[in-house]
Protein backbone atom coordinates (compact mmCIF):
# COMPACT_ATOMS: atom_id res chain seq x y z
CA UNK A 1 0.00 0.00 0.00
CA UNK A 2 1.22 3.12 -1.20
CA UNK A 3 -1.54 5.87 -0.61
CA UNK A 4 -5.25 5.61 0.39
CA UNK A 5 -7.55 6.89 -1.06
CA UNK A 6 -10.02 10.03 0.15
CA UNK A 7 -13.60 7.89 1.86
CA UNK A 8 -15.84 11.21 0.97
CA UNK A 9 -15.09 10.82 -2.75
CA UNK A 10 -16.21 6.92 -2.58
CA UNK A 11 -19.24 5.00 -3.20
CA UNK A 12 -20.22 1.69 -2.19
CA UNK A 13 -22.75 0.43 -4.52
CA UNK A 14 -25.58 -2.11 -4.32
CA UNK A 15 -27.92 -3.54 -6.35
CA UNK A 16 -30.76 -3.73 -7.62
CA UNK A 17 -29.93 -0.69 -9.46
CA UNK A 18 -33.98 1.06 -10.86
CA UNK A 19 -34.11 2.22 -14.55
CA UNK A 20 -37.16 3.24 -16.46
CA UNK A 21 -37.93 0.10 -19.01
CA UNK A 22 -37.24 1.64 -21.84
CA UNK A 23 -34.00 3.05 -20.94
CA UNK A 24 -32.55 -0.63 -19.56
CA UNK A 25 -34.01 -2.37 -22.67
CA UNK A 26 -32.37 0.40 -24.90
CA UNK A 27 -28.94 0.39 -23.38
CA UNK A 28 -28.93 -3.85 -23.18
CA UNK A 29 -29.64 -4.06 -26.95
CA UNK A 30 -27.23 -1.38 -27.90
CA UNK A 31 -24.85 -3.49 -25.77
CA UNK A 32 -25.19 -6.80 -26.81
CA UNK A 33 -24.59 -5.54 -30.64
CA UNK A 34 -21.26 -4.59 -29.16
CA UNK A 35 -19.20 -8.03 -29.57
CA UNK A 36 -16.96 -6.03 -26.83
CA UNK A 37 -19.66 -5.71 -24.34
CA UNK A 38 -18.45 -6.48 -20.71
CA UNK A 39 -20.47 -4.93 -17.85
CA UNK A 40 -20.58 -5.46 -13.84
CA UNK A 41 -23.58 -3.69 -13.08
CA UNK A 42 -26.34 -2.12 -15.04
CA UNK A 43 -25.63 1.82 -14.10
CA UNK A 44 -22.42 0.62 -16.05
CA UNK A 45 -24.07 -0.55 -18.63
CA UNK A 46 -26.34 2.86 -18.91
CA UNK A 47 -23.39 5.00 -18.56
CA UNK A 48 -21.17 3.70 -21.34
CA UNK A 49 -24.11 2.61 -23.95
CA UNK A 50 -26.73 5.67 -23.13
CA UNK A 51 -24.09 8.14 -22.10
CA UNK A 52 -27.07 10.78 -22.70
CA UNK A 53 -28.98 9.27 -19.64
CA UNK A 54 -28.38 10.72 -16.31
CA UNK A 55 -27.72 8.26 -13.59
CA UNK A 56 -27.98 8.98 -10.13
CA UNK A 57 -27.10 8.14 -6.63
CA UNK A 58 -29.67 7.70 -3.78
CA UNK A 59 -29.13 6.44 -0.11
CA UNK A 60 -29.05 2.83 -0.29
CA UNK A 61 -29.89 0.12 2.56
CA UNK A 62 -27.79 -2.17 4.65
CA UNK A 63 -30.42 -5.15 4.73
CA UNK A 64 -30.77 -4.96 0.93
CA UNK A 65 -28.27 -8.19 1.09
CA UNK A 66 -27.21 -9.95 -1.62
CA UNK A 67 -26.10 -14.13 -1.72
CA UNK A 68 -22.80 -14.64 -3.51
CA UNK A 69 -21.41 -16.69 -0.92
CA UNK A 70 -21.92 -20.02 1.24
CA UNK A 71 -20.84 -17.27 3.79
CA UNK A 72 -23.87 -14.97 3.35
CA UNK A 73 -25.91 -17.32 4.28
CA UNK A 74 -25.81 -17.68 7.58
CA UNK A 75 -26.69 -13.52 8.04
CA UNK A 76 -29.52 -13.71 5.72
CA UNK A 77 -31.27 -16.55 7.58
CA UNK A 78 -30.54 -14.69 10.99
CA UNK A 79 -32.33 -11.35 8.99
CA UNK A 80 -35.18 -13.70 7.83
CA UNK A 81 -35.83 -14.40 11.49
CA UNK A 82 -35.34 -10.65 12.22
CA UNK A 83 -38.15 -9.61 9.56
CA UNK A 84 -40.49 -12.17 10.52
CA UNK A 85 -40.39 -10.72 14.17
CA UNK A 86 -41.05 -7.39 12.71
CA UNK A 87 -43.81 -8.78 9.98
CA UNK A 88 -45.24 -10.82 13.41
CA UNK A 89 -45.24 -7.18 15.12
CA UNK A 90 -46.61 -5.14 12.11
CA UNK A 91 -49.57 -7.78 12.26
CA UNK A 92 -50.77 -7.34 15.00
CA UNK A 93 -50.30 -3.56 14.73
CA UNK A 94 -52.58 -3.80 11.90
CA UNK A 95 -55.06 -5.65 13.72
CA UNK A 96 -55.67 -3.10 15.83
CA UNK A 97 -55.84 -0.61 13.76
CA UNK A 98 -58.50 -1.94 11.30
CA UNK A 99 -60.83 -0.56 14.56
CA UNK A 100 -59.42 3.09 13.17
CA UNK A 101 -59.88 5.30 9.99
CA UNK A 102 -57.29 5.80 7.94
CA UNK A 103 -56.90 9.15 8.94
CA UNK A 104 -56.20 7.86 12.66
CA UNK A 105 -54.02 5.64 11.32
CA UNK A 106 -51.49 7.77 9.67
CA UNK A 107 -52.14 10.93 12.38
CA UNK A 108 -50.79 7.82 14.71
CA UNK A 109 -47.88 6.71 13.27
CA UNK A 110 -46.25 10.64 11.79
CA UNK A 111 -47.49 13.05 14.54
CA UNK A 112 -44.59 13.10 16.43
CA UNK A 113 -43.36 15.09 13.14
CA UNK A 114 -45.71 17.12 12.76
CA UNK A 115 -45.65 18.56 16.50
CA UNK A 116 -41.97 19.31 16.33
CA UNK A 117 -42.75 21.11 12.71
CA UNK A 118 -45.51 22.99 14.88
CA UNK A 119 -43.26 24.08 17.64
CA UNK A 120 -40.26 25.16 15.56
CA UNK A 121 -42.90 27.36 14.34
CA UNK A 122 -43.88 28.34 17.83
CA UNK A 123 -40.52 29.31 18.92
CA UNK A 124 -39.77 31.55 15.56
CA UNK A 125 -42.89 33.81 16.43
CA UNK A 126 -42.59 33.66 20.43
CA UNK A 127 -39.04 35.21 19.64
CA UNK A 128 -40.32 37.93 17.92
CA UNK A 129 -42.79 38.81 19.91
CA UNK A 130 -40.83 38.77 22.70
CA UNK A 131 -38.07 41.04 21.12
CA UNK A 132 -40.96 43.42 20.33
CA UNK A 133 -42.30 43.22 23.64
CA UNK A 134 -45.78 41.58 22.46
CA UNK A 135 -47.53 40.06 25.12
CA UNK A 136 -48.86 36.46 23.90
CA UNK A 137 -49.50 33.33 25.81
CA UNK A 138 -50.43 29.52 24.84
CA UNK A 139 -54.05 28.58 24.83
CA UNK A 140 -56.56 26.12 24.42
CA UNK A 141 -55.10 22.33 23.98
CA UNK A 142 -51.41 23.97 23.79
CA UNK A 143 -51.96 24.98 26.93
CA UNK A 144 -53.85 21.95 28.81
CA UNK A 145 -50.93 19.90 26.81
CA UNK A 146 -48.13 22.10 28.79
CA UNK A 147 -50.38 21.50 32.14
CA UNK A 148 -51.25 17.84 31.96
CA UNK A 149 -48.23 16.61 29.55
CA UNK A 150 -45.80 18.68 30.04
CA UNK A 151 -45.95 19.33 26.38
CA UNK A 152 -47.67 17.98 23.00
CA UNK A 153 -51.14 15.97 24.32
CA UNK A 154 -50.53 13.10 22.59
CA UNK A 155 -52.81 12.83 19.64
CA UNK A 156 -52.82 16.27 19.32
CA UNK A 157 -52.39 18.19 15.85
CA UNK A 158 -52.59 21.58 16.46
CA UNK A 159 -50.93 24.64 18.16
CA UNK A 160 -52.47 28.08 19.48
CA UNK A 161 -51.83 31.44 21.18
CA UNK A 162 -53.49 34.53 22.00
CA UNK A 163 -52.49 38.28 21.96
CA UNK A 164 -54.26 41.15 22.98
CA UNK A 165 -56.52 42.87 19.60
CA UNK A 166 -54.83 45.86 20.25
CA UNK A 167 -51.68 44.39 19.40
CA UNK A 168 -52.90 42.96 16.08
CA UNK A 169 -51.69 45.42 13.21
CA UNK A 170 -48.60 45.84 15.17
CA UNK A 171 -47.80 42.04 14.99
CA UNK A 172 -48.91 41.70 11.66
CA UNK A 173 -46.57 44.40 10.50
CA UNK A 174 -43.28 43.02 12.15
CA UNK A 175 -44.50 39.44 11.43
CA UNK A 176 -44.02 40.25 7.71
CA UNK A 177 -40.52 41.51 8.07
CA UNK A 178 -38.98 39.72 10.52
CA UNK A 179 -39.88 35.58 9.58
CA UNK A 180 -38.20 33.61 8.28
CA UNK A 181 -38.40 33.57 4.58
CA UNK A 182 -40.08 29.47 4.76
CA UNK A 183 -42.68 31.30 7.45
CA UNK A 184 -45.77 32.97 5.62
CA UNK A 185 -48.05 34.92 7.83
CA UNK A 186 -51.79 34.29 6.72
CA UNK A 187 -54.61 36.76 6.94
CA UNK A 188 -57.33 37.37 4.76
CA UNK A 189 -55.27 40.57 3.91
CA UNK A 190 -51.95 38.40 2.96
CA UNK A 191 -53.61 35.44 1.60
CA UNK A 192 -57.41 36.50 0.22
CA UNK A 193 -59.00 33.23 -1.18
CA UNK A 194 -58.68 31.95 2.99
CA UNK A 195 -61.86 33.61 3.11
CA UNK A 196 -62.01 33.05 6.96
CA UNK A 197 -61.19 35.49 10.20
CA UNK A 198 -57.53 33.62 11.02
CA UNK A 199 -53.78 34.75 11.55
CA UNK A 200 -51.81 31.95 11.08
CA UNK A 201 -47.99 31.21 10.78
CA UNK A 202 -47.62 28.69 7.92
CA UNK A 203 -44.68 26.53 6.90
CA UNK A 204 -45.36 27.21 3.22
CA UNK A 205 -42.29 24.23 2.97
CA UNK A 206 -44.84 21.51 3.96
CA UNK A 207 -48.39 20.49 3.57
CA UNK A 208 -50.81 20.13 5.45
CA UNK A 209 -54.92 19.17 4.55
CA UNK A 210 -57.89 19.53 7.22
CA UNK A 211 -61.13 18.46 6.21
CA UNK A 212 -62.52 22.28 5.72
CA UNK A 213 -59.94 22.65 3.12
CA UNK A 214 -60.96 24.18 -0.61
CA UNK A 215 -58.45 23.16 -2.89
CA UNK A 216 -60.73 24.73 -5.56
CA UNK A 217 -58.59 28.11 -3.78
CA UNK A 218 -55.48 28.93 -4.32
CA UNK A 219 -54.73 29.58 -0.39
CA UNK A 220 -51.68 28.50 1.78
CA UNK A 221 -51.69 25.37 2.87
CA UNK A 222 -48.84 24.38 4.99
CA UNK A 223 -48.07 23.17 8.88
CA UNK A 224 -49.40 26.11 10.76
CA UNK A 225 -49.77 27.84 14.08
CA UNK A 226 -53.02 29.82 14.78
CA UNK A 227 -52.88 33.60 16.29
CA UNK A 228 -55.72 34.66 18.54
CA UNK A 229 -56.71 37.82 19.35
CA UNK A 230 -58.54 38.25 22.90
CA UNK A 231 -59.67 41.59 23.94
CA UNK A 232 -62.78 42.64 26.07
CA UNK A 233 -66.40 41.56 25.72
CA UNK A 234 -69.24 42.03 27.51
CA UNK A 235 -70.20 40.36 31.31
CA UNK A 236 -72.98 38.70 30.26
CA UNK A 237 -73.83 35.52 31.99
CA UNK A 238 -72.15 32.40 30.48
CA UNK A 239 -74.99 30.23 28.92
CA UNK A 240 -75.53 33.64 26.58
CA UNK A 241 -72.45 34.09 25.91
CA UNK A 242 -72.14 31.27 24.87
CA UNK A 243 -75.45 30.54 22.26
CA UNK A 244 -74.85 33.50 21.16
CA UNK A 245 -70.80 33.23 20.02
CA UNK A 246 -71.66 29.80 18.69
CA UNK A 247 -74.53 30.65 16.52
CA UNK A 248 -72.45 33.78 15.45
CA UNK A 249 -69.91 32.18 14.43
CA UNK A 250 -70.81 29.37 12.78
CA UNK A 251 -73.29 31.36 10.78
CA UNK A 252 -70.37 33.74 9.95
CA UNK A 253 -68.25 30.81 9.04
CA UNK A 254 -70.54 29.22 6.98
CA UNK A 255 -71.28 32.42 4.52
CA UNK A 256 -67.51 33.48 4.58
CA UNK A 257 -66.43 29.85 3.36
CA UNK A 258 -69.39 29.80 0.68
CA UNK A 259 -70.45 26.19 1.61
CA UNK A 260 -73.96 27.42 1.24
CA UNK A 261 -75.21 25.07 -1.96
CA UNK A 262 -78.83 26.37 -1.81
CA UNK A 263 -80.57 29.38 -1.50
CA UNK A 264 -82.60 28.51 1.77
CA UNK A 265 -78.86 27.29 3.46
CA UNK A 266 -78.11 31.04 2.43
CA UNK A 267 -81.24 32.73 3.83
CA UNK A 268 -81.24 30.67 7.01
CA UNK A 269 -77.29 32.28 8.27
CA UNK A 270 -77.60 35.48 6.89
CA UNK A 271 -80.78 35.69 8.97
CA UNK A 272 -79.24 33.72 11.80
CA UNK A 273 -76.28 36.37 11.59
CA UNK A 274 -78.11 39.36 11.32
CA UNK A 275 -80.22 38.33 14.43
CA UNK A 276 -77.19 37.11 16.85
CA UNK A 277 -75.13 40.08 16.12
CA UNK A 278 -78.49 41.98 16.76
CA UNK A 279 -78.46 40.36 20.15
CA UNK A 280 -74.93 41.00 20.83
CA UNK A 281 -74.64 44.99 20.31
CA UNK A 282 -78.11 45.81 22.27
CA UNK A 283 -76.60 43.15 25.21
CA UNK A 284 -73.38 45.06 25.02
CA UNK A 285 -74.94 48.36 25.72
CA UNK A 286 -76.37 47.45 29.36
CA UNK A 287 -73.18 44.98 30.58
CA UNK A 288 -69.66 46.12 31.58
CA UNK A 289 -67.27 45.33 29.12
CA UNK A 290 -63.38 45.49 31.61
CA UNK A 291 -64.23 42.40 33.62
CA UNK A 292 -63.94 39.60 30.76
CA UNK A 293 -61.44 38.83 28.12
CA UNK A 294 -62.59 36.62 24.87
CA UNK A 295 -62.03 35.60 21.07
CA UNK A 296 -63.26 38.02 18.80
CA UNK A 297 -67.28 36.77 18.21
CA UNK A 298 -66.36 36.21 13.99
CA UNK A 299 -64.01 33.23 15.55
CA UNK A 300 -65.69 32.16 19.15
CA UNK A 301 -66.86 28.87 17.71
CA UNK A 302 -66.68 27.57 21.41
CA UNK A 303 -68.46 30.61 23.28
CA UNK A 304 -65.30 30.92 25.81
CA UNK A 305 -64.34 33.76 28.08
CA UNK A 306 -62.12 34.42 30.94
CA UNK A 307 -61.94 36.57 34.01
CA UNK A 308 -59.19 38.91 32.94
CA UNK A 309 -57.77 38.30 36.22
CA UNK A 310 -57.46 34.97 35.12
CA UNK A 311 -54.98 35.83 32.71
CA UNK A 312 -52.97 38.28 33.71
CA UNK A 313 -50.15 39.42 35.07
CA UNK A 314 -48.53 36.83 32.76
CA UNK A 315 -46.56 34.03 33.92
CA UNK A 316 -44.10 30.87 32.64
CA UNK A 317 -44.50 27.51 31.54
CA UNK A 318 -42.81 24.82 30.06
CA UNK A 319 -43.43 23.06 27.02
CA UNK A 320 -41.84 20.59 25.53
CA UNK A 321 -38.28 21.48 27.11
CA UNK A 322 -39.38 25.37 26.18
CA UNK A 323 -40.61 28.34 28.23
CA UNK A 324 -43.66 30.01 26.77
CA UNK A 325 -45.46 33.14 28.46
CA UNK A 326 -49.05 31.38 30.04
CA UNK A 327 -52.09 32.88 31.80
CA UNK A 328 -51.70 34.01 35.47
CA UNK A 329 -54.15 31.26 36.76
CA UNK A 330 -54.14 28.34 34.32
CA UNK A 331 -56.03 26.55 36.47
CA UNK A 332 -59.30 28.62 36.07
CA UNK A 333 -58.23 29.09 32.49
CA UNK A 334 -58.46 25.84 31.27
CA UNK A 335 -61.82 24.76 33.69
CA UNK A 336 -63.04 27.84 31.47
CA UNK A 337 -61.84 25.79 28.51
CA UNK A 338 -62.53 22.36 29.00
CA UNK A 339 -64.00 22.23 32.72
CA UNK A 340 -62.72 18.94 34.52
CA UNK A 341 -59.29 19.29 32.28
CA UNK A 342 -57.84 16.81 33.82
CA UNK A 343 -59.62 13.93 32.98
CA UNK A 344 -58.63 11.90 29.77
CA UNK A 345 -61.51 11.94 26.98
CA UNK A 346 -62.83 8.69 26.03
CA UNK A 347 -60.31 6.84 23.47
CA UNK A 348 -62.47 7.25 20.83
CA UNK A 349 -62.13 10.35 21.12
CA UNK A 350 -58.43 11.22 20.81
CA UNK A 351 -57.67 11.97 17.21
CA UNK A 352 -56.69 15.38 15.68
CA UNK A 353 -57.90 17.19 12.84
CA UNK A 354 -55.33 16.70 9.80
CA UNK A 355 -56.51 14.40 7.12
CA UNK A 356 -52.69 14.53 5.78
CA UNK A 357 -49.55 16.39 6.50
CA UNK A 358 -45.93 16.36 4.80
CA UNK A 359 -43.00 17.94 6.87
CA UNK A 360 -41.01 18.67 4.10
CA UNK A 361 -41.87 19.66 0.71
CA UNK A 362 -38.10 20.63 -0.64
Amino acid sequence: ITATPDRNRLRRMQTPQAFHYNVIAEAYRRALADPAFKATDDCGVVIKYMPEIKVHLVDGEESNLKLTYKEDLPILERHFCEKEAIHKHLAERSAAENKMTYTQIFTQRNLRDLQLKMLEILIEIRDILDRNNIEYWLDGSTLLGAVRHGGFIPWDDQMNICIHEKDMHQWTVIAQKELPPHLFLQTKETDPEINLPVCRVRDITTLLIEANDNFAADYAKGIYVNIRPMSNCPSFSQNFFEKVSKNYSQAYTFLQGHRYTSFKGLLHNTIKRAYYSLLWNVGSWFKPNNRHYSYKITNNIHGRYHLISTIFPLTHIEFEGEKFKAPANEDLYLKDCFGAYMNFPPEEQRHGHTIFYCTNLR
